[in-house]
């Protein structure tokens, strides 16, 4: 039986970021482990909290500010399994795009704390680590296609003799490790969210003595990972 060429070039797609994300996992290490930790420590205590009443006496500016993290957390959720896949099969530029809007959806639970969300604007970022916020302005650009040497970092096949931009994915250690180790610094900064918005609402911690053995052993997987493979670049990867 004869396929039509668009499910040739979907299969094609497939067979090839299967094949990236063998190689990814080969050269990400530990920081898969550190992946792995930190997601089910905040899993764990998501779990743990669903579902459960808000104090009768909780202050009503506090509940509104809870009620906008939990939707906005919801929406950083639901980009986690998306943001690994699209960096580990090597849809590079798709990642970016997700691992901003992560970014921004952080920055927006800052802004609902601090009193300064505006629904109208694009969240900033400014309250973000310097070591993470750095990198957004590069994000960008991955995003909106705006560097050619990044497309051309991402996109080049060379077959034969033949070089030129690939139309499958294809596999970049810099670019993939590079966005990853992004993506990861966002859990913490995730787990920190929550850790006190719970708080908050419940006027006791939020995380029990194995989620924060978890978080513990995520960062000590990073680091491990860290230096095996060296320190993220001061802005982005050319």
């Amino acid at each position: 039986m004869k396929y039509s060429p668009a499910v040739d070039f979907l299969a094609a797609q497939h067979r090839h970021r299967a094949a990236v994300r063998e190689a990814f996992k080969k050269e990400a290490g530990d920081f898969l482990l550190a992946h792995e930790f930190v997601l089910s420590g905040i899993t764990s205590c998501l779990e743990r909290f669903g579902g459960k009443k808000w104090p009768a006496d909780l202050d009503e500016a506090i509940r509104l500010k809870i009620e906008q993290t939990s939707q906005l957390s919801a929406l950083f959720l639901h980009g986690i399994d998306p943001c690994e896949v699209a960096i580990s099969e090597g849809l590079y530029g798709q990642a970016a795009t997700l691992i901003r809007q992560q970014m921004e959806i952080l920055g927006a639970i800052d802004e609902v704390w601090l009193n300064k969300r505006n629904p109208r604007s694009t969240p900033k970022v400014s309250s973000l680590p310097e070591d993470i916020r750095q990198h957004y302005g590069g994000l960008s650009e991955l995003a909106h296609a705006a560097v050619p040497d990044y497309l051309k970092s991402m996109h080049t096949g060379v077959k034969g003799d033949l070089v030129g931009a690939a139309i499958v994915p294809t596999f970049n250690k810099d670019m993939a490790l590079f966005l990853y180790r992004i993506e990861l610094g966002l859990l913490f900064q995730f787990a920190q969210r929550q850790e006190d918005a719970l708080k908050a609402a419940y006027g006791e911690e939020a995380f029990i003595d194995s989620e924060l053995k978890l978080f513990g052993a995520a960062m000590s997987a990073a680091n491990k990972a860290a230096e095996e493979i060296g320190d993220l670049p001061e802005a982005d990867p050319a």
